[in-house]
């Protein structure tokens, strides 16, 4: 014999108003959030195809990705502490007397492990463990920038030129290192950084200051073996091939007593 079930006299519980609150607020700013990032998105997916434009116009090499192993170069403007890595997109190449010159988009970056067990990806096992597989993401590090790396028929020890502010002149005066040279204009705007004042006074003579000068105060330098690094803040698509230009005329202002007391070391072992 079947009896009928009898109704269930358990009413559900009421959803409390503060926590219909709580779940509304959290939608209410996901929202914000997404449209607050949307033209962001919308702007660096225009970027690429507004570089290549630019550089296709000058007559210069454009790569989405950097495939010219730029990543791999230590410079102290980018990476000035351990864990910090670099990465460059949008990359706009010329190779002015047989010398590459690369303009780029700037990310410095760190891997961050993320918790899977708190994403809710670690499984249970049957004696109530917790595994799963951990996983990595990357955080961005620093403020956009766009950069320059260019070959120099030299081999230098480094020498860093940062804009001057607050924290350039504690790093100078506590560590010494500073160096004034006899332009008032270049030492008003910049901080010259270096173990070897020799070299740097060789260096910065009156045209490689004068080259310097023209880049308008936004710019910071780091020179370094055969390499120099110019860093700005993050220019518009169609700025980066005269970012390309202005590196490519270092190599020509480089005075020959420099490439003759600090050759470079292709130079050298010809």
């Amino acid at each position: 014999m079947r009896f009928p079930l009898a109704p269930s006299t358990i009413a559900p519980e009421p959803v409390a108003t503060s926590d219909l609150l709580v779940v509304w607020a959290a939608i209410g700013i996901a929202f914000v959030l997404a449209a607050a990032s949307l033209p962001t998105l919308v702007r660096h997916r225009r970027r690429g195809p507004a570089i290549a434009a630019a550089a296709e116009q000058a007559g210069l090499r454009y790569r989405a990705q950097d495939g010219h192993g730029l990543g791999r170069y230590r410079f102290d403007l980018l990476v000035p502490r351990g864990g910090l890595r670099w990465t460059a997109s949008h990359v706009v190449t010329s190779e002015h007397l047989g010398s590459p010159t690369h303009a780029f988009d700037i990310r410095v970056w760190t891997e961050v492990e993320v918790d899977s067990h708190r994403e809710g990806i670690g499984s249970a096992n049957p004696v109530g463990l917790r595994i799963g597989t951990a996983k990595t993401r990357r955080q961005t590090r620093a403020k956009e920038a766009s950069g320059c790396i260019v070959r120099l028929p030299i081999n230098a020890p480094r020498v860093m030129i940062v804009q001057e502010n607050a924290a350039s002149k504690i790093v100078a005066a506590v560590s010494q290192v500073d160096l004034d040279l006899e332009s008032d204009l270049f030492n008003r705007r910049y901080h010259v950084l270096t173990a070897d004042k020799a070299f740097a006074r060789s260096l910065l003579d009156a045209r490689v200051l004068d080259l310097i000068i023209r880049g308008g105060g936004r710019m910071e330098f780091e020179f370094v073996g055969n390499l120099l690094l110019i860093r700005t803040p993050a220019l518009e698509p169609g700025l980066l091939p005269g970012l390309v230009r202005y590196g490519e005329q270092f190599p020509t202002v480089i005075s020959s007593l420099v490439r003759d007391r600090y050759p470079s070391p292709a130079v050298a072992n010809e």
